[in-house]
């Protein structure tokens, strides 16, 4: 998988999320069902955050070793 299509994924996932938080909130006065879709969220979020982090890891490593970025 590309990196452009890795990202495309990852930015469909996060709206995915979104979308199924607001739909899950706007129907619901439940506080369950806020606590819950609010954690998913949450969980979505970080793990965005994390594969974005790996990526720009990966990123680093190869421009290092290419010679463009100078180590530490």
């Amino acid at each position: 998988m590309s990196r452009d299509s890795r990202r495309a994924a990852l930015a469909a996932v996060f709206a995915l999320l979104v979308g199924a938080t607001l739909l899950t909130l706007a129907g619901s006065h439940s506080v369950w069902a806020h606590w819950g879709a609010s954690s998913v969220l949450l969980v979505g979020a970080l793990a965005l955050i994390v594969a974005g982090e790996r990526a720009w890891d990966h990123m680093l490593d190869n421009a290092r070793a290419a010679g463009v970025v100078a180590r530490y």
